[in-house]
């Protein structure tokens, strides 16, 4: 469900028909069926490979529109000044015991001189973020919502429901050693692990609220992305 001024409806969830990856010259269908307890899986069988044999007929080499490239886009963004002093009212704002812990971000917004299916930047940002969930909405008046977390929700599975606290973060090094090394100074940092802590301790407050008996790790591992590297409970 959603509230009623969103810009988005509530969510329906559906698995297609078919399912279409391209990845280089590659191409990847998988076929997607519904088995009843009475349903003839010859017929199913024969429907998925009448249609793998049309496939096979595709001209896959043809070349496809692409996205405009970033610098073909027009550019606006918050200033550094903008944001440099709200980094310092957060200081402030944690200094007064008003928060424990605040996450700030900045913005970028471009403007684009055609109109821009969503299914492009997903693409790329699957290709480009494979340890992440990509996702997009669309609320069928030209508004999509994209975006790639490494982060679960939640999960729920035989009875169990299986969440994280991710936080506290450093960057990866090409070099497998350095790599190595920048894991263990981010699993050792007391600035990061106080970090990390701050977020498990409003989960487990947050789940134990609803009457759920919590089980955390007792200490965090090490979850390693394409350009970053977290803390993880």
């Amino acid at each position: 469900e959603s509230p009623a001024n969103s810009d988005f409806a509530p969510l329906s969830a559906w698995v297609p028909r078919w399912q279409v990856l391209r990845t280089g010259d590659q191409t990847l269908a998988v076929a997607n069926a519904c088995i009843e307890p009475d349903t003839d899986i010859e017929a199913v069988s024969e429907r998925i490979l009448k249609a793998h044999r049309r496939f096979s007929g595709f001209a896959y080499s043809e070349t496809h529109a692409e996205t405009p490239s970033l610098n073909r886009f027009q550019k606006s963004e918050s200033s550094k000044e903008a944001y440099t002093s709200g980094v310092a009212s957060a200081v402030r704002d944690i200094g007064d015991g008003k928060f424990e812990k605040i996450v700030l971000a900045r913005s970028e917004q471009f403007t684009s001189p055609t109109d821009l299916s969503p299914i492009g930047p997903l693409s790329r940002m699957r290709e480009s973020f494979w340890g992440c969930h990509c996702f997009a909405f669309g609320n069928n008046r030209g508004k999509s919502f994209i975006g790639a977390t490494p982060e679960i929700l939640f999960e729920k599975e035989q009875g169990q429901v299986h969440t994280q606290a991710l936080a506290g973060s450093i960057s990866r090094a090409p070099n497998a050693q350095k790599d190595a090394d920048l894991g263990s100074q981010l699993l050792h940092s007391a600035k990061d692990r106080h970090e990390h802590e701050l977020v498990r301790e409003a989960i487990v407050k947050r789940l134990k609220s609803l009457g759920l008996e919590v089980a955390p790790s007792r200490s965090p591992k090490l979850l390693k992305l394409k350009n970053i590297q977290h803390l993880n409970t």
